[in-house]
């Protein structure tokens, strides 16, 4: 479920695993979630209903209050680059969704994982650097491999059907 408004808060939803419904132009468009307890069923409508993407948001905005902290933040190209690559990750989920094709969306989701990846290995300088805790890189390098998860199950699916 996306937010009401900009104001809300999303707060991802965990559930186990995907299976998609076709929609009107990609197979993309509809998602079923299996969860162990129920089935709940999802339409996509707009690129904000994608899970992969809210995660993706939740990431981002936990790299920008992280960045934002002490000497982090002063050293600004470093900053910049870790940001930009958060931001590309929800960027490129967006643009693919108005692909016209499955094999677009898929190119696009595939620069969304290997953005997430940048990240990971933007963490490890962040670490190095005693920007973050070893606790803090360990939340986020959890939160992107999860999101980069997500991403890949999308990309499982659309290669199979």
């Amino acid at each position: 479920m996306a937010p009401r408004n900009a104001h809300q808060r999303f707060v991802p939803e965990r559930t186990g695993r995907f299976l998609f419904v076709r929609g009107p132009r990609s197979k993309a468009r509809g998602l079923l979630a299996c969860s162990t307890n129920a089935y709940n069923k999802m339409s996509i409508k707009r690129f904000e209903d994608i899970q992969a993407w809210q995660q993706a948001r939740e990431l981002t905005d936990a790299i920008y209050k992280i960045s934002g902290e002490a000497t982090f933040s002063k050293d600004y190209r470093f900053r910049d680059q870790i940001r930009a690559a958060a931001v590309s990750i929800m960027a490129n989920i967006a643009e693919g969704f108005d692909s016209s094709s499955d094999a677009e969306f898929l190119r696009f989701l595939s620069y969304a994982r290997r953005s997430a990846t940048e990240v990971q290995s933007h963490l490890y300088v962040a670490l190095d650097q005693h920007y973050i805790s070893e606790e803090a890189f360990h939340q986020l390098y959890d939160l992107t491999s999860s999101t980069k998860k997500l991403i890949s199950g999308f990309m499982r699916y659309l290669r199979k059907s």
